[in-house]
């Protein structure tokens, strides 16, 4: 598109393809592609983590990526695979970026190109279309019941307890 120089990575059908024959190793990406191997070694040399949480929480990313939850394959929603042509199509928006006139010409013909959003329909839209799912109406209860246990957080967290 014209306006939207931005698009990345493979398709859905080149995933869905990748994935019906069972021709994805993202291991084979990460030994092949030295900037991906330093972007992942980076999320458990300790150089981005400040606490035992972070290690933690980037060491399951780093598991996901090459070797996959237990029962989960490496890398299922193909992060590795679309990596490089992210890092390429980010540089080209901060080079347009630099370019004010070029950048606002571009903002305001995809404004003027979109078409309605609503979260809510994009969200069940996903939800019928990924997942398979169709509303089912709330359980008034449990609805009650988390809403009181996420304002008690609010709370704690905005007005501490000592105060």
């Amino acid at each position: 598109d014209e306006w939207w120089p931005f698009l990345f990575g493979a398709s859905a059908d080149e995933n869905l393809e990748m994935k019906k024959k069972h021709n994805y190793n993202p291991l084979d990406i990460y030994a092949s592609k030295k900037p991906i191997k330093r972007a992942i070694d980076a999320l458990i040399d300790g150089s981005l983590t400040e606490n035992d949480a972070e290690v933690e929480a980037l060491s399951n990313v780093h598991q996901s990526l090459l070797e996959g939850p237990p029962g989960i394959i490496a890398d299922r929603f193909f992060v590795l695979n679309d990596l490089m042509s992210y890092y390429e199509t980010q540089k080209r928006v901060e080079e347009l970026y630099t370019n004010p006139s070029k950048w606002a010409e571009y903002a305001i013909h995809n404004m003027a190109g979109m078409s309605p959003f609503s979260a809510d329909v994009s969200i069940d839209n996903y939800a019928k279309k990924i997942w398979g799912l169709e509303r089912c109406p709330p359980d008034l209860d449990e609805l009650h019941r988390v809403r009181e246990e996420y304002s008690e957080h609010d709370r704690c967290r905005v007005i501490p307890n000592d105060q």
